[in-house]
């Protein structure tokens, strides 16, 4: 199993849980979990740059297109430990990149555990966090 040092703990990291083998294609060539390409302007808002990935993946998948062919594409992709990701691929040739994210898109349910103590769970993938925000 694959470790990655978040903080002072270790966290394993779960990069086959996070791929999508619905397709019955194998798990290297297959896409993350929910993978949806974004424009560069949702990008660039998202927190994609104010996060530190547990660990960095590169790997070439095919994705389904609208027409019923499938296109193989390079990712690098950024895995988060809330279940969530953001991936790049770039067109080398074209010299244009291409903005991805994955995973989750949690849906929060907060509930007050306590004074300034706040737990926050994701009703479609269970994840918790708990935040104090007293000083």
């Amino acid at each position: 199993m694959l470790y990655a040092v978040n903080a002072s703990i270790d966290v394993p990291l779960q990069i086959g849980a996070m791929t999508d083998t619905s397709s019955g294609r194998s798990a290297f060539n297959s896409p993350p979990v929910n993978l949806r390409e974004v424009s560069e302007h949702t990008y660039v808002l998202s927190s994609f740059f104010n996060r530190i990935p547990t660990h960095i993946e590169y790997r070439q998948v095919y994705i389904d297109k609208p027409n019923l062919t499938r296109e193989m594409i390079e990712l690098t992709m950024f895995y988060h430990p809330d279940n969530t990701g953001y991936a790049l691929s770039r067109k080398y040739w074209d010299g244009k990149m291409r903005y991805f994210l994955f995973g989750c898109e949690h849906k929060w349910k907060s509930t007050n555990i306590g004074r300034c103590l706040s737990r926050d769970t994701c009703t479609e993938c269970g994840y918790t966090t708990v935040i104090d925000s007293s000083d």
